[in-house]
């Protein structure tokens, strides 16, 4: 299948800066458009079937969350994360995330225990598979912040999570961290199960903290792999291959 196949099935519904803002962003994510990937107007305005004025609301957007930036030479292009920034993301979600799980200790019901060893057996069915551990345990940390009951938690991890996925993702491709996810959630889980708000912070800092390790490595990794995009007005070396819009 082609580019131009993978894209007709999709990306013909996007019609506002906000659709493509999710499109982009989402490509971002998964990298399918790599560190320092060129974005032009013009060629995203063809590719997208849309006004340049919807794309060039969506790259603002983009660069006002980190995405993306001028380029030198006109344009834009994705932002890399070295290690630095890796670390510096992974050190306050730390800091939150164990803020969360404090608070949902605090918080347990029955009802949240039983989802709670519900979701750590969806983890341990998921063993085989990166996204499918990626989303499972996305799943539980939802969980843990609707029990917290701590709006501003929330709103700051999701400012977070819109860059740490961008290597999150590539964490879960290694087997052995898979296994290593599985067992720290699990001691999150009895922290919180047992109502034990200093147990939970800890074990929650310390999950999140080897996932920055593991993070490191693999943004590194990535980025290495990736060599700059030679300058170019093919619009297919700019564009993503598909992945629906969402909300």
């Amino acid at each position: 299948m082609s580019r131009d196949d993978l894209l007709d099935g999709v990306v013909w519904r996007v019609s506002s800066g906000e659709a493509v803002y999710r499109v982009l962003r989402d490509a971002i994510i998964r990298g399918e458009l790599p560190p320092n990937a060129r974005l032009r107007e013009p060629d995203l305005s063809r590719r997208l079937g849309v006004s340049r004025t919807p794309v060039r609301e969506a790259l603002r957007l983009l660069q006002g969350q980190g995405y993306v930036e001028r380029a030198p030479t006109g344009g834009f292009s994705v932002v890399g994360l070295d290690a630095e920034e890796v670390r510096a993301l992974y050190g306050v979600r730390a800091v939150l995330e164990g803020l969360v799980a404090r608070e949902a200790a605090q918080h347990v019901s029955p009802e949240d225990a039983d989802q709670l060893r519900r979701l750590s057996r969806e983890m341990e069915r998921a063993l085989d598979s990166s996204t499918d551990m990626l989303e499972a345990g996305g799943q539980m940390h939802a969980y843990l912040r609707t029990m917290a009951r701590n709006r501003w938690a929330v709103a700051l991890l999701d400012v977070i999570y819109r860059h740490v996925d961008r290597v999150r993702i590539l964490t879960t491709a290694e087997p052995k961290r898979r296994e290593q996810i599985i067992a720290e959630h699990r001691r999150v889980i009895d922290r919180v199960i047992r109502g034990d708000p200093d147990g939970a912070e800890q074990v929650m800092r310390e999950h999140i903290l080897a996932g920055m390790d593991s993070a490191v490595r693999a943004a590194d990794r990535y980025l290495h792999s990736r060599r700059p995009p030679r300058e170019t007005s093919d619009p297919a070396a700019t564009v993503p291959e598909g992945g629906d819009p969402r909300p």
